[in-house]
């Protein structure tokens, strides 16, 4: 399958045919089907709360969204800086085999200051902090019929309206890298977003720390929309040693190394030369083949 843009057509009949997931079970496969079904719910929510409103998705570098595969009864934090007086709005989706999708915002005491705990697979909560400090964002799978992909949305009063042919056409392209890249399925470790999604302008760094993703060959791929021309990825260690990098210049980097359980720090770059808001799309995998030495990081870049 040649690396292009899909359109919506063959989008759909990529992950309807078969081609991307194969016959792999349900928890090994790459994900690319059930991570459209949850992207799917919460765009869809973002662009309705979008309309005649001044919400937008959060930008600046910091992710707009985040995903990832989740066990019922399981719980993923993060820890966001939020500032005060300004209207966020949090949306979290789970694929079909989500049943209940709850949401809450806790400040840093662990008191609970907003949540949706309705029984439904998709959860929004509004929120305007009452001072600037950080806030844990804690989404849970509350119930489901079996493992599930859950993604979570952040939107911000002037954030940037990101249209839904342009989420379309990233995660099918970046079904389509995982594919070719040779991994099989999205990290799954506990309290660990696997999925993340970025607005950068050209020249602009989003930064993501304290990434675990457990011990093993682990790839990170990373996908824009049209409007990308070049896209960098690095990681590196607690210690800010780097572990692999991609600074070819195309719009499909992909990092792979032998990871530790210790946290990483994923950075990533719009290298394009163009001033344009871009929507980026990030995941990390997993994959079988062989490191002969775990006890030491070993840097592997993808060339294209």
């Amino acid at each position: 399958m040649t690396r292009q843009m899909l359109t919506k057509a063959s989008w759909v009949a990529v992950l309807c045919t078969g081609v991307v997931l194969g016959t792999q079970s349900r928890v090994r496969a790459q994900g690319g089907e059930y991570l459209t079904q949850a992207l799917g719910r919460a765009v869809t929510a973002t662009q309705d709360l979008q309309n005649g409103t001044s919400l937008g998705l959060e930008s600046g570098g910091k992710p707009a969204v985040m995903g990832g595969w989740m066990d019922q009864g399981e719980s993923v934090s993060i820890r966001r800086d939020l500032e005060v007086g300004v209207r966020y709005v949090f949306i979290a989706g789970g694929d079909d085999d989500a049943i209940d999708v709850d949401l809450e915002i806790l400040d840093a005491s662990g008191n609970r200051l907003v949540h949706d705990t309705a029984t439904d697979s998709i959860a929004i909560v509004e929120f305007r902090p009452y001072s600037t400090e950080p806030y844990e964002i804690r989404t849970t799978l509350y119930r489901s019929n079996g493992p599930s992909v859950v993604v979570c949305a952040v939107m911000q009063d002037g954030g940037y309206t990101i249209p839904l042919h342009d989420f379309e056409a990233a995660t099918a392209k970046l079904i389509v890298s995982a594919t070719e890249s040779r991994v099989d399925r999205l990290v799954h470790q506990p309290n660990q977003w696997s999925f993340y999604g970025v607005i950068v302008r050209g020249g602009e760094v989003a930064t993501i720390r304290n990434v675990r993703l457990g011990e093993g060959p682990r790839n990170v791929l990373a996908v824009g929309d049209t409007d990308v021309e070049d896209i960098d990825l690095c990681v590196t260690d607690a210690y800010d040693n780097v572990l692999a990098r991609d600074e070819h210049a195309d719009a499909f980097p992909h990092v792979r190394w032998g990871a530790s359980n210790r946290a990483h720090t994923v950075y990533l770059k719009n290298a394009s030369t163009n001033d344009v808001p871009t929507l980026v799309l990030i995941g990390m995998y997993s994959d079988d083949r062989p490191v002969i030495n775990y006890s030491r990081p070993f840097v592997e870049t993808a060339n294209r």
